[in-house]
């Protein structure tokens, strides 16, 4: 925590002397306390006047990306110089962003031109203060994805707040009642882990393990506030009437290796809804 620190400080110096008029602020993991040995040091730069015309929920405008791309192009040449980092790139992508390597301490540094990122923050608080085994269920699923390479976002991996949301659901629709037909409900599963309030952490990523891995993503999705279940909705004008009319039609099917396949029939999702595909 001493290096991560130092090295924070560091960076925001260098920043700050060269982008005199921009903002930096940390972000992610070290904001919401789900930080690990392994994190990177994520860092925000912004300007008050561009905060001030961007909807902190809805991705930047063209001409909002442009000025920060400008900002991150201007550092990147003084950080490239840096002897006290390593590996300096500069990632063109929806949220442009400059990775690099901090040469003495080994520490991984990412400095974004993203959104405000307090509203996630906040949800993420909520969350953690409801579930106490959340925090500690989130950090061995992250180094599970981190050794297999599947948490880097520009690669196509998923990142730490798409995967703290997954997690969040399996939880949140725990033995919740689910509009169903078939002899079990899979997302009970009470006879097999226990109640959810009296179950371990160590059954909880059993049931994260087993849900996801029975969850069909290709025409269901997910909604964490309300938690349910609801089926995808084909806009695809390539797809015949048909094809259309046979999804609406039959039920979606989920199949549980160690159960029959079971039919859900998902209730209709509200609008504000939370969704993860």
């Amino acid at each position: 925590m001493a290096a991560r620190h130092a090295v924070m400080r560091q960076t925001q110096t260098i920043i700050q002397e060269a982008l005199p008029d921009a903002k930096t602020e940390s972000f992610g993991s070290q904001r919401t306390g789900l930080v690990l040995a392994t994190s990177d040091l994520d860092l925000r730069i912004f300007k008050e006047d561009q905060d001030e015309t961007t909807d902190p929920e809805q991705a930047p405008r063209y001409k909002s990306r442009r000025q920060r791309l400008t900002l991150l192009q201007c550092l990147h040449h003084v950080l490239d110089a840096n002897r006290d980092y390593i590996l300096c790139h500069l990632r063109y992508a929806r949220y442009p962003l400059i990775s690099m390597q901090h040469k003495h301490s080994g520490l991984d540094v990412q400095i974004v031109c993203a959104n405000d990122t307090s509203h996630s923050r906040n949800v993420m608080q909520e969350y953690l203060s409801k579930h106490k085994d959340l925090a500690t269920l989130f950090s061995v699923l992250k180094i599970m994805f981190d050794i297999r390479g599947l948490s880097d976002v520009f690669r196509g991996g998923i990142g730490s707040y798409s995967l703290f949301m997954m997690v969040v659901a399996s939880l949140e629709l725990w033995g919740r009642p689910i509009h169903f037909s078939g002899r079990r409900n899979p997302f009970g599963l009470k006879g097999k882990y226990g109640p959810f309030r009296k179950t371990g952490v160590g059954a909880k990523l059993l049931h994260f393990l087993e849900f996801y891995s029975a969850f069909d993503s290709t025409w269901n999705a997910i909604a964490v506030q309300p938690p349910e279940v609801y089926k995808k909705i084909l806009t695809d004008e390539k797809v015949t009437k048909l094809a259309k009319y046979n999804m609406e039609k039959n039920p979606v099917r989920f199949f549980f290796p160690p159960l029959s396949s079971t039919v859900l029939t998902p209730s209709r999702c509200s609008k504000d809804a939370t969704r993860l595909a």
